[in-house]
């Protein structure tokens, strides 16, 4: 069996499960939201730091082997209890933590761990494992919750701004017998299409085969 493990919306078996987890937005890691938390966690006390403001706050604690990726889980589990329909937690259920982890507007993180042979709030006999994450900023409830699907709002602004086509070019000079087919192929397609057709050959020395004959479906297709 495994040890228990706890995270601040209360303790429950570890079955050592592995999730798949996703990321939602890009948070960079902060040496000073880094600092915070590792002194807190050196307190070893069972409870938010009522010091912060603006700052998210997940806390885990545990027995038994380090598993960092089973307490990342653990708070990332909330998400069944959260409902993306009305923005809140489903009925007597948290899922604060779940909601920091994915937050749209939360930029930065920084986490620490502290092993405290005692915990204030805690009735373990056990060493335990205590890790602190602290996030700026903080997450509210409410529309600002990112969702996996959800495109970025950039993106966003920019699927609803109409495409706005570029001006069109001035009129080329017409294309003389002296431009290779080769040539023709590096003109863009909008050239082609304002370029006039070829003047008549003279009639004196014997006129040269129409440009056009050289070029051929082909290569037309690939302009």
């Amino acid at each position: 069996s495994f040890p228990p493990s706890c995270s601040s919306a209360g303790c429950f078996p570890a079955d050592g499960s592995s999730l798949l987890l996703e990321t939602v937005s890009l948070q960079k890691w902060d040496p000073s939201l880094k600092l915070m938390a590792e002194t807190y966690a050196a307190k070893c006390i069972w409870n938010h730091n009522p010091e912060l403001e603006d700052t998210g706050e997940n806390l885990f604690a545990g027995t038994g082997p380090l598993d960092l990726r089973q307490a990342v889980e653990k708070w990332f589990l909330e998400r069944l209890d959260y409902s993306f329909q009305n923005n809140t937690c489903d009925e007597d259920k948290m899922c604060g933590h779940y909601t920091q982890m994915v937050w749209a507007d939360t930029h930065r993180v920084g986490c620490a761990l502290h092993f405290c042979n005692s915990m204030e709030g805690l009735n373990w006999d056990q060493r335990t494992i205590f890790l602190v994450c602290n996030y700026f900023p903080a997450s509210f409830f409410g529309l600002n919750c990112s969702f996996f699907l959800s495109p970025p709002l950039h993106l966003l602004r920019l699927s609803l701004s109409p495409p706005q086509s570029p001006p069109l070019p001035p009129p080329s000079p017409p294309i003389t017998s002296s431009i290779s087919p080769h040539h023709l192929l590096r003109l863009p397609h909008h050239l082609l299409h304002l370029s006039p057709s070829p003047p008549p050959s003279p009639p004196s020395p014997p006129p040269s085969p129409p440009i056009t004959s050289s070029i051929s479906p082909h290569h037309l297709l690939r302009l």
